[in-house]
Parts: structure tokens; C-alpha cells; sequence
């Protein structure tokens, strides 16, 4: 069944018609007002890649989608990752070399489990603002500290002068 494709405001940003019964429910549950749903086909369009690319990026782990009849529906999020891999070919990477960014990434929503899914788990509202907040806290640390150590890392590359 071929699906219609709608294009919004932003011209590279296309999604399948979602009043299609077969997808609409599944598109319904993971998209916000500000998200946007493909299909595998529509993703590789939009972004410019071959379909193959899509595959072996999912097969990675590093695009994840939804099952909705027989389609796998993606967000926005998913054009994002994309585009960022399509740059970092141009620089050389190949979509096997960025396996180690989501297991790192794994590891690190592993800790912040840890640490704030006992607050998540409750059922008093407050607990779960606290165990959200946490979480948020966890991200912009981890985040400010894999940079300080990146450009450490990097610095050594790179030769003074």
C-alpha cells in the first residue's frame, strides 16, 4: 500500500499520511506537536541517503523506530541523527564506526537509571518531578563533562603552534 506523503513548512521534513488507519494510532503515540513521523522510505529521502543507510544505522542502534502495520515509523530525531552521520561520512566515519557513541550513551542513561529511577518509580507526582529534574541534572553534567575531557583529548592531537 503506498502511502501519501505530506510535506509541512519545512521543506525537508516529510511524513506519511497518519490518517491512514494502518499507521495513524502508532503515529499518534510518539509524536508531539512539534514532531514529525516517516517511514524508513520517507527518512532516507529526506535526509538523501540510500535506504541501506537507514538499515545498517537501525541495525546499529543508532535510529530506532516504531512498528506500525507493516511500517516502521520515525521522529524527527531520527532526521537529526541522519544528517549528523551523513556529515560525519563526509569526514570519514561509516556508520560501524559509531556503534561505541550509543553504547557510551547506553552506559551513561544506565548510571542516571541508577541514580533517579527509584523517583521516576513512584507513584507521587513530586517524586517523579524530583526523579525528572535528576535526570536533567544528570544529562547537562555528564554532558559539560565529556566535553572537558574531550578537549583535553583533542588538544593532545594537535600540535602547538
Amino acid at each position: 500500500m503506498e502511502q501519501e506523503t505530506v510535506v509541512r513548512a519545512e521543506p525537508d521534513r516529510v511524513e506519511p499520511d497518519v490518517t491512514d488507519p494502518s499507521v495513524a494510532d502508532d503515529a499518534a503515540s510518539i509524536t508531539t506537536s512539534d514532531d514529525l513521523v516517516m517511514t524508513r522510505e520517507d527518512l532516507a529521502t529526506a535526509a538523501g541517503v540510500e535506504i541501506s543507510t537507514v538499515r545498517e544505522l537501525e541495525r546499529a542502534g543508532l535510529l530506532t523506530g516504531r512498528s506500525a502495520g507493516q511500517a516502521m515509523l520515525f521522529g524527527a530525531d531520527a532526521l537529526d541523527v541522519l544528517r549528523v552521520v551523513g556529515r560525519l561520512g563526509e569526514l570519514g566515519l561509516d556508520p560501524r564506526h559509531l556503534r561505541p557513541f550509543r553504547l557510551s550513551v547506553d552506559r551513561e542513561v544506565g548510571l542516571f537509571e541508577q541514580l533517579a529511577g527509584p523517583a521516576l518509580s513512584k507513584r507521587d507526582a513530586a517524586s517523579r518531578v524530583e526523579g525528572r529534574a535528576m535526570v536533567a541534572e544528570l544529562r547537562e553534567q555528564s554532558d559539560e563533562l565529556r566535553r572537558l575531557l574531550m578537549d583535553r583529548a583533542v588538544n593532545t592531537l594537535i600540535p602547538p603552534g
